[in-house]
């Protein structure tokens, strides 16, 4: 059983889960214009009591104190405009969960995995996962819709 807590039982478990089981929910992560060399992917796995998701970005801007968001969005495409390359995204999840994940990047990769209760993969399928800029300006760097794998 997982608890929605931290425990070495559980840590293990969770990495067993990821690497012994094919994901329920996946999204591809494209850049945009801006960003053209970002991409990654976001993985969501069944667990019980909840979801565990992880994420993995290659190719960040290197920038000394960067800091990123990932975020769940209602829309189900990756389009826009110019101004706002992936404004069909949708606005946000309203599930703190699915708000923010702030991402540290070291030398322009970023891997993280947690754990939420605050949905199932099932609940975000069609939606959308947006890779944003941490800062005032909250640029949406890359999207990707989430798939049933």
């Amino acid at each position: 059983m997982f608890l929605p807590f931290y425990t070495k039982q559980n840590s293990r478990a969770f990495s067993k889960l990821i690497l012994a089981h094919k994901p329920q929910a996946r999204a591809m992560v494209k850049g945009s214009r801006s960003f053209p060399s970002l991409h990654g992917y976001v993985e969501f796995y069944p667990s019980e009591g909840g979801t565990l998701v992880a994420a993995e970005f290659y190719k960040l801007p290197r920038q000394e104190g960067a800091c990123y968001a990932l975020q769940l969005h209602r829309g189900g495409r990756c389009s826009g405009t110019v101004e706002d390359p992936f404004s069909d995204a949708g606005e946000r999840l309203a599930a703190p969960a699915a708000r923010d994940s702030r991402l540290l990047p070291c030398q322009g990769y970023v891997y993280q995995v947690f754990f939420t209760d605050q949905f199932v993969p099932n609940d975000v399928v069609g939606r959308t996962a947006v890779l944003h800029e941490f800062t005032g300006s909250d640029t949406k760097m890359g999207c990707g819709v989430i798939l049933r794998s």
